[in-house]
């Protein structure tokens, strides 16, 4: 029989940069296939800075979440390789962990260190049986891989003793201010009764639940205590091009951000500089935090990379950690200490920095119309305030682009069961997970934003700053479907 031949043996999911979003793949050969099983190896090398692995402290790591993505020859169409769940190889120094799905696999340190993380002779087992492929089909593979931070198992706090609006808060209207103690997985009663009991606060006006609703969030809703890994950075524009390409023509359509009120294709517009005429789109900023994402494009981009959205109770997690709440917090754990970036250094260039003496955050801009480089504010000799980051490492959680969430505000929300992506989307272009937020019809396709809501703040956020707390909740309600210069993303994945 003859083997699977690889046409096209590389692709990345990033830039290969010394800086933010800097993760690259390389090398990449199909080997070692085993007829009788049905699966060969997909070898790559794999190279990001600014990694490390934590023994003491937060004891968390990055890792890189790799995937594959293969076309059949004569096909226009990707699908998503399915991956075996052991059998991997990892070279001297690394480990890997692949979820059971087969939808990737997760590489990291197997110690402690930082700095940059070169791995040469990776191999993921695919199993081609699985995507329905014979010993002798000829396809084009491309490798994926996005930078993940691993947020451990544990018990944090959600909210920040009513200081910020909305926050979620203990006891009733009229007496406990306390955060809700999240210890486990368990279904929570929310009700404003039980003086020592779970209350709801509306963070605004606009839509949801209002205040002092009783109601049950499920234990199948993830709440947070359970291990998960989330992107280290909002996605990018380059990351954006990256999986639009891989796009059918009617995806793309549909999933097109470079039309639509206000923005002209070929044109920069609030730091946007994605194009898109027909083929593969551009970007002239592949490294700085994409806007113009709404629910449904956020969506698609979870479910074709095996990912999925966080609810808002991982947000406060993935900001706070295991650290007790702090009234007013950022996501770096404190309520001073902030500084918005006014001037750039290299603006648009792939070593983009503040030019702004102690700025940590993008907010309040009247300078700096639109999202800047991710991790744009961390360097090799910053802080965690310095870098405006998490208590894990995970950044620009407060400011840049506004984060979409599962809210607990809503009813129909409390069905999400954090279902994984299963890479493949509808001949339209949409999410087709039928627990996800806006999932309709029979095929799931999340056409609506129906409990997807924003944490975090933005650019646009007002110089007060309020918006960018990690337990503000003034938005955590608010569906929209627009496609706003502000609106973000970022996607996790429960861990294996």
């Amino acid at each position: 029989m003859r083997s699977l031949l690889i046409l096209i043996v590389y692709f990345l999911l990033g830039c290969a940069t010394a800086y933010a979003n800097n993760i690259s793949v390389s090398n990449v050969v199909l080997q070692n296939q085993n007829t009788t099983e049905k699966t060969t190896v997909v070898n790559f090398d794999l190279r990001w800075d600014n990694s490390w692995r934590l023994s003491v402290g937060q004891q968390n790591w990055d890792a890189a979440w790799v995937f594959v993505k293969y076309q059949p020859s004569g096909s226009q169409q990707w699908y998503h390789a399915k991956l075996k769940p052991t059998g991997h190889t990892a070279p001297t120094g690394a480990k890997i962990d692949a979820p059971a799905d087969g939808m990737g696999a997760f590489v990291y340190r197997s110690a402690a260190g930082s700095g940059t993380f070169s791995l040469t002779d990776i191999g993921l087992k695919w199993d081609y049986a699985a995507n329905g492929l014979t010993d002798g089909a000829l396809v084009t593979v491309k490798v994926f891989a996005i930078e993940m931070v691993y947020v451990p198992q544990g018990a944090f706090y959600a909210g920040d003793f009513n200081t910020s609006r909305g926050s979620f808060k203990k006891g009733s209207a009229s007496n406990d201010t306390r955060p809700w103690d999240i210890s486990s997985e368990n279904t929570i009663l929310v009700t404003n009764t039980i003086s020592n009991g779970y209350y709801y606060t509306q963070g605004s006006s606009y839509q949801g639940l209002g205040t002092g609703s009783t109601f049950t969030i499920p234990s199948t809703f993830p709440k947070g205590y359970n291990a998960f890994y989330c992107m280290k950075y909002e996605i990018s524009e380059g990351q954006w091009v990256d999986f639009f390409n891989t796009l059918t023509t009617p995806q793309k359509n549909t999933l097109d951000l470079t039309s639509g009120t206000g923005k002209g294709r070929n044109t920069e517009y609030f730091r946007n500089t994605i194009s898109w005429t027909g083929g593969d789109a551009t970007t002239e900023t592949p490294n700085r935090a994409c806007g113009y994402l709404n629910w449904m494009d956020a969506a698609a981009y979870a479910d074709w990379a095996g990912l999925r959205p966080m609810t808002e109770l991982e947000f406060e997690k993935a900001t706070r950690g295991s650290m007790n709440a702090i009234g007013g917090e950022y996501a770096w754990g404190n309520g001073d200490d902030i500084t918005a970036v006014s001037s750039l250094l290299n603006d648009g260039l792939a070593n983009e920095g503040s030019n702004t003496s102690n700025a940590n955050a993008n907010f309040g801009n009247a300078s700096v119309l639109g999202p800047v480089r991710v991790g744009m504010f961390a360097t090799a000799s910053s802080d965690r305030v310095q870098a405006g980051a998490s208590y894990w490492g995970i950044m620009e959680l407060s400011g840049n682009v506004w984060e979409r969430v599962v809210s607990v505000g809503f009813s129909a929300t409390h069905d999400f069961a954090g279902t994984h992506g299963d890479g493949e989307l509808s001949g339209n272009g949409y999410a087709n997970v039928a627990d996800w937020p806006g999932a309709t019809g029979a095929t799931n396709e999340v056409k609506g934003a129906a409990g997807a809501g924003f944490r975090g703040g933005s650019w646009y956020s007002a110089s007060s700053a309020v918006d960018l707390r990690a337990s503000d909740r003034v938005w955590a309600a608010y569906n929209s479907t627009a496609r706003r210069n502000d609106f973000g993303f970022r996607a996790i994945r429960t861990a294996p």
